[in-house]
């Protein structure tokens, strides 16, 4: 009996409920901050010891912050070019080297020039965007 339907449907559904959960418990987060956020800090203090004041959490520097939006397109782009670079090389050795027999090995070695160049790709926006924040202090 093939239940490979049954599993395709299932993950298809677990994938669809997943989302929709992660969607929705944004929202509480998001409703739940902005209630932290009308409270005064004088209660939080108590409240988040490590805290010395609330106001030091929401006035806090977007440049500063490591997860800022600011160079998402730097960071995407670099994957890409990684990605793209390890596609590139990899066809390049399939084409030098027609003689390999195993589609297993073929497999490996484009996967892995991909996965490395896409690895290098993400370094490289790394190492960007490190010297450019450096240089704007």
């Amino acid at each position: 009996m093939d239940l490979t339907p049954v599993f395709v449907t299932a993950t298809i559904f677990g994938v669809l409920y997943k989302v929709i959960e992660l969607l929705v418990r944004r929202k509480e987060r998001l409703r739940l901050i902005e209630k932290i956020t009308e409270l005064p800090p004088e209660l939080l203090v108590d409240k988040l010891p490590g805290l010395k004041s609330m106001q030091s959490l929401l006035n806090s520097d977007a440049d500063t912050d490591f997860g800022s939006s600011k160079f998402v397109t730097l960071r995407w782009g670099c994957l890409i070019c990684g990605i793209g670079l390890g596609m590139l090389i990899g066809g390049i050795y399939m084409a030098c080297n027609p003689d390999i027999a195993s589609w297993r090995t073929r497999d490996m070695i484009v996967g892995g020039s991909i996965l490395l160049s896409g690895a290098v790709g993400l370094i490289t926006a790394f190492v960007l965007e490190y010297n450019m924040r450096r240089k704007k202090d």
